[in-house]
């Protein structure tokens, strides 16, 4: 397996992490000095740098799918919150609005195949093949439960903590439902398969995933499906071995390295007529999916609270803006006052809005003590550890997220 994940940019990204340590001076609390900075705390707050997972035994060998998790991933996820999330006006699905209008693909089947290929920009890409035998389906999610590839993947994207939106899955030969090929000729579908994989190949180009899993092994040729002579659909094809071994693939599209790991595609596993078969590939390919996406979720669940913390920060700074603004501004009345004589109760201003920011304030308070629950105590303590690097002033608040 290749390790030269652009190895100048990952110094670049790493390097903020040293950055993300400059503290504030012990003791700082937001006035007008250091509240000039809370933008600053914010910006630190969200720069969420996750430690590579813990290799259970180091004198056991890593294979090289959980090598490339280990080493690579914490680096994609340190940029995930700044590239965002893919969504449906990306200039990357270009050319699968073309298709659709080329073929006489319905905007329904289109709407679908976005909302599956939508997700984090950062977030290891999934690759399957045919996953719905029907694509037109007018509800996404009614289309992601009648299908066992989707549903069985929606479920395990669950357990880790994710959901179907966070993570983009794409389909390497997009738009072209089981029953489309059907009632085309031989010529005619082998024509459309190539056009698809066009699709899915300009994609890739555009969007430039650093690590993928595939989970689709008919391109190289099948009893049922033709071999691609798209040269990275071809590549992209994986193996029940090769997931067997967490082997992994380095596929070259355009200018830019994909690392895939190896998978295969779930029917395979969900066909299984015998139970020790049956649990030996799910236990393969279920271990795969929680080992790359496991952290991936951890990021998530930290990068909500921290953006918890930042609003209820910056809510408060309002308040306490608001309050030193008011303050001065009745001192100058009180003085002008002094000054003409005038101690009619009009001449002092009013305190507009002050209930209506501090609604605002435990809003956010509800809504970060609301994540605060749903986390585990080693959570909440990783949380306060990342508080006490970008800000240890507020020692009393990062207790608070220790406590049971």
């Amino acid at each position: 397996m290749s390790n030269n994940l652009e190895k100048g940019e990952s110094r670049s990204r790493t390097s903020t992490s040293s950055e993300a340590q400059t503290y504030l001076p012990l003791g700082t609390a937001p006035n007008d000095n250091a509240a000039g900075s809370i933008d600053e705390i914010t910006t630190l707050l969200s720069r969420s740098h996750i430690q590579p997972p813990p290799q259970a035994d180091p004198s056991i060998p890593l294979s090289e799918a959980a090598r490339l998790i280990h080493e690579h991933l914490p680096i994609e996820l340190e940029s995930a919150r700044t590239d965002g999330l893919l969504t449906p006006d990306h200039e990357c699905f270009a050319g699968a609005r073309r298709f659709c209008d080329r073929r006489g693909i319905s905007s329904q089947a289109l709407g679908n195949f976005l909302g599956l290929a939508c997700g984090n920009l950062r977030f290891p890409t999934i690759l399957l093949q045919n996953p719905a035998k029907f694509h037109d389906n007018p509800c996404l999610g009614q289309m992601i439960l009648l299908t066992p590839t989707l549903s069985w993947l929606e479920g395990l994207l669950g357990e880790t903590g994710l959901n179907m939106a966070d993570v983009m899955i794409l389909d390497v030969c997009p738009l072209l439902s089981a029953e489309d090929l059907n009632l085309m000729g031989p010529t005619g579908k082998e024509t459309a398969i190539e056009e698809a994989y066009s699709v899915t190949e300009d994609i890739l180009a555009v969007i430039k995933p650093k690590i993928m899993i595939s989970c689709q092994c008919q391109t190289k040729g099948s009893r049922n499906w033709p071999i691609a002579a798209n040269h990275v659909a071809s590549n992209l094809c994986s193996s029940v071995s090769g997931a067997q071994e967490g082997h992994v693939e380095v596929v070259t599209v355009g200018d830019h390295d994909i690392h895939v790991i190896q998978g295969f595609h779930p029917m395979h596993l969900l066909r299984q007529k015998d139970h020790f078969e049956y649990i030996t590939k799910e236990t393969i390919l279920k271990g795969l999916f929680r080992m790359i996406y496991t952290p991936c979720a951890t990021w998530q669940r930290e990068v909500e609270m921290l953006v918890s913390i930042e609003a209820m920060l910056r809510s408060f700074i309002s308040v306490l803006r608001y309050f030193q603004e008011t303050v001065e501004s009745v001192q100058t009345a009180m003085e002008n006052m002094i000054d003409q004589g005038n101690f009619s109760k009009g001449s002092l201003p009013r305190w507009d809005n002050v209930e209506d920011r501090f609604v605002a304030f435990n809003d956010t308070r509800r809504t970060f003590q609301g994540k605060l629950k749903r986390m585990s105590t080693e959570e909440r303590k990783k949380i306060a550890t990342r508080l006490g690097w970008f800000w240890p002033a507020p020692k009393a608040f990062a207790a608070v997220l220790q406590s049971e």
